[in-house]
């Protein structure tokens, strides 16, 4: 964070106090549920979390905390240590394609020539019109 943005983060504080609770148990969770954490660390940071008595005293954050079970917890931990967590993910088939074959084509050119401005690109060209095309599947597949 830059110094502006910390002057608009404290501004924010001022009007709002109740923000810096809310800013640092966001703080302590990501800290928790990071993959690279261990998970008997990870647990234990939810436990200090869960029992922390300046979050318990806001209803909400304590609502919120209160569904942070050891068993919804537990499967989270284990999904980030999964090899499922690993794979990018999109919910739209075009951008699956078009990621698989940016992935390709950066593999095949060892990052060198990658995208529709390369010389040896095989994308079609674009000379005077406003749009890029889209190829009907991938150049590379």
């Amino acid at each position: 964070m830059n110094g502006r943005e910390r002057g608009w983060l404290s501004r924010m504080f001022d009007y709002l106090p109740e923000l810096r609770c809310l800013r640092r148990s966001c703080s302590r969770f990501t800290s928790c549920s990071t993959r690279s954490r261990v998970p008997h660390q990870a647990r234990c940071r939810r436990a200090a979390l869960v029992k922390d008595s300046s979050f318990l005293a806001d209803p909400d954050l304590a609502k919120a905390l209160a569904m942070l079970s050891p068993e919804k917890f537990d499967k989270m931990i284990a999904y980030l240590h999964s090899p499922a967590a690993k794979r990018v993910r999109t919910n739209n088939h075009v951008e699956r394609t078009n990621a698989a074959c940016v992935t390709s084509r950066r593999c095949a050119t060892n990052g060198v020539g990658v995208g529709p401005s390369s010389a040896s690109s095989s994308w079609p060209s674009t000379a005077g019109t406003n749009a890029a095309p889209m190829p009907s599947r991938c150049p590379h597949a």
